[in-house]
């Protein structure tokens, strides 16, 4: 993005605030133009304080660091991919289909799994496989 574009949006916004007392916060507005750059960087393996101290000495950000650590948690962190048509046409087709009663397991192979399943428990102290036998104290 170009950095006069950038400065005479500042202005702009500025002399906004003004008039209605609401606005874009800059350094928000800022780091929203960089962020594909910040993701790449992050994807790259870079720490996140290499890849601050590296735009703020060139100029492309004049936030401080925990500002620009929120927003990266913000906007690249939290974001979660928008799923794609077809694997939601997926999703929503196989929730339909398991709601359906005839693909529903029967319930008598639930109890017959469950059956094979268990095991002798003995009731009391004593687990299955184990056994405790503190030593005598003489």
């Amino acid at each position: 993005m170009d950095k006069e574009y950038l400065s005479d949006l500042r202005k702009w916004v500025d002399e906004k605030k003004g008039q209605n007392g609401k606005t874009a916060n800059p350094a928000r507005v800022v780091f929203l133009a960089i962020r594909n750059d910040v993701m790449s960087a992050i994807e790259a393996g870079y720490p996140m304080k290499t890849i601050w101290e590296h735009m703020h000495e060139t100029g492309r950000v004049n936030t401080t660091y925990e500002t620009f650590r929120r927003h990266v948690n913000r906007f690249i962190k939290q974001q979660k991919p928008l799923p794609s048509a077809k694997n939601l046409e997926a999703r929503i087709t196989s929730q339909r289909i398991a709601g359906t009663p005839s693909d529903s397991p029967e319930p008598a192979k639930l109890n017959e799994k469950n059956a094979s399943m268990k095991t002798d428990v003995k009731r009391g102290s004593e687990l299955p496989g184990f056994n405790f036998k503190p030593p005598s104290r003489k």
